[in-house]
């Protein structure tokens, strides 16, 4: 088993969450089963490696599916960085990343700064399983930032996929925390999947059809993780973007 650097650190509060909680804007669909693609080119450019640079690199790739560019996740990291009070210690905090597409927007990769336009206008906070539901039904990724246990390591072949724990059982000892991106839902398997950012060179994350390791998170673990001071960020506006 391979255990990856993490880097997800815990608020000291939730002031984010409680100021800017997910608004529904309609009812969400009787069944929701979506997924929102993120090309081949755009995985292989987010392998975070042996970095603990997990929010840089998730963030990122939120952008990427909305903007269809890539984005680099380590100017990211490293603004969170220059601003989260902890300089010196490994990590950093997904509000600040999310600060940080505000205020300054994203650096396309290979670029010389950031471009305001590629950032958000907006990000609010879900709480549930129904939200985060209800959110890529309606073609928004989302980040999380959870804890990530031992057995989180390893997902496990089922009916063709791969799988992360169920929420009731034991998950081994805490290891840290992670953020990633879901970036589908399915109601009929009660799960969402992740395509992570740790790479086809982990042996652990099983490759789907294009190379790049994708496992099934179970809607009752992602309860549980949000239970235990989990984030989930979505962007509600973003900028527009010129053509």
């Amino acid at each position: 088993m391979t255990v990856r650097p993490l880097g997800r650190l815990v608020p000291p509060d939730d002031n984010h969450i409680r100021s800017y909680p997910m608004r529904r804007l309609a009812a969400p669909p009787d069944v929701c089963e979506r997924t929102l693609s993120l090309s081949s080119r755009h995985r292989r450019f987010y392998d975070q490696g042996a970095t603990s640079m997990c929010v840089g690199y998730s963030s990122s790739q939120e952008r990427s599916l909305s903007e269809r560019i890539t984005f680099d996740p380590i100017w990211l990291y490293r603004q969170c960085k220059n601003r989260d009070s902890i300089p010196n210690e490994d990590g950093t905090f997904l509000r600040v990343a999310y600060d940080v597409l505000r205020e300054q927007g994203a650096r396309k990769a290979g670029a010389a700064g950031p471009d305001p336009r590629y950032g958000v206008e907006r990000n609010e906070w879900a709480t549930s399983v129904d939200d985060i539901r209800h959110a890529i039904a309606e073609g928004r990724a989302v980040v999380m930032g959870t804890n990530w246990y031992r057995r989180m390591f390893t997902p496990e072949r089922r009916n063709g996929l791969y799988w992360l724990p169920d929420g009731g059982g034991d998950l081994g000892r805490l290891s840290g925390g992670h953020a990633y991106i879901l970036n589908r839902v399915s109601d009929r398997y009660e799960a969402f999947a992740t395509p992570n950012s740790w790479g086809p060179s982990d042996r652990d994350w099983h490759p789907d059809e294009s190379g790049w390791p994708v496992s099934m998170i179970p809607f009752s673990l992602i309860e549980r993780l949000l239970a235990e001071d989990g984030e989930c960020v979505l962007v509600v506006d973003r900028k527009e973007t010129q053509t």
